[in-house]
């Protein structure tokens, strides 16, 4: 746990060195993974907010929602890089694409793009975490669009904190216990 929470504490100096702030947007295109973990950590912590990309949707509604939510980062496995390749020139809202490599050799032909090892690397493990408001969003995910456009929901930390005390009433946990989701990570932000 310790190795995780510096690492999110190393992503969290990252994008403030990039420029994201307070509120701004985040989107996650991974799978359940070391490195999503630590954006769940890191990206709320700062005051950001999580937005977890579905990565069974298609182009078109990935487009929309990108675009819809205003995500100016986008953290992405690199081998899922060939399913955002078609939305290259359709986000102007995405500044940066963060690359989590595994070995896969993933290349992307976005403009402004980083490995998330090197983006990560020399950033100190503490960061000066914010007083963040417990009605302040932070995670973003929006429907598959059967019925439409896809639709947003917010999720608050107050949110957050009621969901999790309504699971501790159904499996006995507590303070000292640490948890870990079994669903895939774009469902639950």
């Amino acid at each position: 746990l310790k190795q995780t929470w510096d690492r999110a504490n190393q992503v969290a100096h990252a994008l403030n060195a990039h420029g994201i702030e307070v509120g701004d947007r985040i989107g996650s295109f991974m799978w359940n993974n070391y490195r999503h973990l630590e954006l769940y950590q890191g990206l709320p912590s700062m005051g950001t907010v999580l937005h977890t990309l579905n990565i069974r949707l298609s182009s078109t509604d990935l487009e929309y929602i990108i675009n819809h939510a205003g995500d100016r980062v986008i953290f992405a496995d690199e081998d899922l890089l060939p399913l955002l390749e078609p939305l290259w020139g359709k986000i102007p809202c995405v500044e940066l694409l963060v690359i989590c490599r595994n070995g896969e050799s993933g290349e992307s032909s976005f403009e402004n793009q980083v490995d998330y090892e090197d983006f990560i690397a020399g950033h100190p493990t503490e960061y000066d975490w914010p007083e963040i408001d417990e009605n302040s969003p932070m995670g973003l995910c929006y429907t598959s669009g059967t019925t439409g456009k896809p639709k947003g929901a917010m999720i608050t930390h107050r949110n957050m904190v009621a969901m999790i005390q309504g699971l501790s009433r159904m499996i006995p946990f507590n303070q000292k216990d640490s948890l870990v989701s079994a669903l895939p990570l774009c469902h639950i932000a």
